[in-house]
């Protein structure tokens, strides 16, 4: 199977991954939200905001995860394609023609 044929499966098994994930991260962000001791009263909503930045970048996640599979992806396809004789092919083809 070839990188190009094997990108979505790849796609699709990171992002299968992040949203099971994400959902362990909210609770586990709520349950720590809710056992905080009452004396953190004035940390409870700057933790919020920063557990819910947790959850979102467990999301955003993927993106960076796609971009790199294609990028291999493209990596794989290009060295597939040009081989040392088709390069060798190429810089006959560039030279002058002796006059």
């Amino acid at each position: 199977m070839d990188s190009a044929a094997e990108l979505p499966k790849i796609i699709g098994d990171t992002a299968r991954l992040v949203f099971w994930r994400v959902p362990v991260v909210a609770l586990a962000a709520i349950i720590l939200w809710f056992l905080m001791p009452a004396e953190w009263g004035a940390l409870r909503e700057p933790l919020a905001w920063i557990m819910l930045a947790c959850v979102a970048a467990q999301a955003h996640c993927i993106l960076g995860v796609t971009v790199d599979q294609v990028k291999e992806a493209v990596v794989s396809l290009l060295s597939e394609q040009v081989s040392p004789a088709h390069l060798a092919a190429g810089v006959e083809a560039c030279r002058p023609v002796p006059s």
